[in-house]
């Protein structure tokens, strides 16, 4: 993860949840029980919702590096083709030499943005495993012991 996204709190807290959720589930060491579900649950959807909030931001931020990018090298090309005289080729590899920090910038955003989109899909897979999860342990306690 890069530092943006390690050292925001509420990646950290998903995580955190995530591996609670593992630890708590985890049937071969106990039965866990409809409260420690529901809790699971109710805060798996509350990371859940702040992680879209969350990606929303990201998106516009990812966005706007994109079009400051696009901005730059256009400004950078019409300076060369007309102030330094440039042929189209020559401005065009100019402009990208010279918009290579908002390039990165763009890339950086990019990669933050899509790096909330996978925990809020491990989240999202925990929710339907909170689910069924629940749905097995309803059944199973309709079954006759097997002993």
């Amino acid at each position: 993860m890069t530092n943006s996204v390690a050292m925001n709190p509420l990646p950290t807290q998903a995580v955190e949840l995530l591996h609670r959720v593992k630890a708590e589930t985890d049937l071969q060491t106990q039965t866990p029980s409809g409260h420690t579900l529901f809790t699971l649950y109710n805060e798996l959807l509350d990371v859940y919702t702040a992680l879209g909030e969350e990606m929303c931001k990201r998106f516009s931020a990812k966005e706007r590096a994109y079009i400051s990018r696009k901005i730059a090298a256009a400004k950078h090309y019409r300076k060369g083709r007309h102030e330094e005289k440039l042929n189209v080729k020559d401005s065009e590899m100019n402009a990208l030499e010279l918009s290579e920090i908002q390039l990165n910038a763009e890339i950086d955003q990019a990669e933050i943005y899509e790096q909330y989109r996978t925990i809020r899909d491990s989240v999202d897979r925990a929710i339907s495993y909170i689910r069924s999860l629940n749905s097995y342990l309803k059944i199973s306690e309709q079954l006759p012991d097997p002993r």
